[in-house]
């Protein structure tokens, strides 16, 4: 009986490891198979795979026939063209402008027209572009794409990121300031002629003795004389309409990346009735006509698109940088707003067949011959006569008596009395016929 026990138990363990040995055979082979129809060139990964790359490519495919598809659409009712949302200069030339305009030159600059101006002459702004107001009034605009050229806080004079344009209050202001007096206390940057003109360095910060904008001149706006004839009220009350006046043309140009300039000297100051027109005799400083009544009445070309007013010294030099790289045909070597000598009309100066200008009218052409052609030499980017003729007084102050008179003057030479050139006169002078002024305008 043990011997029959012993021997059924060891024929039933065979049986189980024959068993064992089938199932890891099999399973070996099921493994074998998975791992094909897994992981060969035709397993289910990469089946996968080119699945997803399939539908990523029907997907790239489909929005490349929606985009076809839109072109052939926009081709068919646009032209084949996208529409182009600027206005071109060349657009609105001839005919004036029903609102304020931006508009931009083949070179991709950029200028504003006023509503009612006409673009009259000139296809680059760089080279000077020319508008006429509905009276027939020409300027020229003048493009300032740098704020720190023209402008700076008084309180922190040599900073070149502080200021910033508030369009809610339209006007600037200086981040660096702690209270709104100073925020609002800006001054314009003025450039010396020493032989060279950088407009990487200015020469004078404010200083109640030096050059400046704005500011009051204590020994002349304090005379009750004077004084009423600009503004009424008291001495004070003048250097803080200067600033506001100041401020608003900042923030201007800021806005707008530049300002006009008048074309030719002023004409009509005297009786109240600017002109800017070419072959008309300026407004000089004689007959009772002074700085005061220039300043006055050279406010009376705005509407209610532009503000007029007599040139501030910044805007005088701004168009010094404009002009710095225009060379003088007449004087080789020499830089036109450094030495104008042919460029201006000047003491002996004669154009071509004798001519000359001895009645000073503004906008009269001097023709020289350069290189066997006939040309304008004092018509610099489109704008007449900043050198010689007259001088031309600005709303830039010096020490304590003195409006600062710009380029030179008739009896001048044009090596010595440049248009960058500074002369002083008191604001009372009413008998100098060889000094006038030139109105600028600002966009509202």
């Amino acid at each position: 009986m043990f011997k029959g026990d012993k021997k059924q138990k060891k024929q039933t363990s065979g049986i189980t490891l024959v068993a064992l040995v089938v199932t890891i055979v099999v399973l070996l082979i099921l493994a074998g198979i998975t791992i094909t129809l897994i992981f060969s060139d035709s397993g289910i990964i990469n089946k996968v795979r080119e699945a997803a790359e399939k539908t990523k490519n029907s997907i790239a495919n489909d929005q490349s026939d929606m985009t076809n598809l839109a072109n052939q659409i926009e081709n068919l009712v646009g032209g084949g063209k996208k529409p182009d949302t600027s206005t071109k200069l060349a657009d609105v030339k001839g005919t004036p402008v029903t609102e304020t305009t931006e508009v931009t030159d083949d070179d991709g600059d950029k200028m504003w027209v006023p509503k009612d101006f006409t673009v009259t002459e000139g296809d680059k702004i760089d080279e000077g572009v020319v508008v006429k107001d509905p009276k027939g009034n020409e300027f020229v605009w003048v493009p300032v794409d740098n704020i720190y050229t023209m402008v700076y806080c008084q309180a922190h004079s040599t900073a070149t990121n502080n200021i910033e344009y508030d369009d809610a209050g339209k006007k600037l202001v200086c981040t660096s300031c702690k209270t709104e007096e100073k925020t609002t206390n800006f001054a314009g940057k003025l450039y010396e002629n020493s032989g060279t003109f950088s407009a990487s360095k200015e020469s004078w910060t404010f200083s109640s003795s030096g050059y400046r904008e704005p500011d009051k001149l204590s020994s002349y706006d304090d005379n009750d004389a004077n004084f009423n004839s600009v503004k009424d009220g008291n001495y004070e009350n003048f250097k803080a309409q200067l600033q506001d006046e100041f401020n608003k043309m900042a923030a201007s140009v800021w806005k707008y990346k530049g300002f006009y300039i008048g074309r030719y000297e002023t004409s009509g100051l005297e009786s109240g009735t600017p002109i800017v027109k070419p072959n008309q005799p300026p407004t000089t400083a004689t007959d009772g006509t002074n700085w005061y009544t220039m300043y006055t009445n050279s406010k009376n070309l705005g509407s209610s698109e532009v503000t007029s007013s007599m040139i501030w010294g910044c805007q005088w030099d701004q168009v010094m940088l404009w002009m710095q790289g225009v060379e003088n045909p007449t004087v080789p070597g020499a830089k036109y707003i450094t030495n104008s000598s042919g460029m201006g009309w000047y003491y002996g100066e004669k154009g071509i067949d004798d001519v000359d200008n001895s009645n000073n009218l503004t906008g009269v052409d001097l023709k020289k011959e350069i290189e066997g052609k006939q040309v304008v030499t004092n018509r610099v980017k489109n704008i007449y006569d900043l050198a010689g003729n007259m001088y031309e007084w600005t709303l830039e102050a010096y020490n304590t008596g003195f409006r600062v008179g710009r380029g030179g003057g008739y009896y001048d030479s044009g090596s010595d009395y440049p248009a960058i050139d500074r002369s002083n006169y008191g604001p009372d002078v009413s008998n100098y016929n060889l000094l006038s002024s030139r109105v600028a305008l600002y966009v509202k």
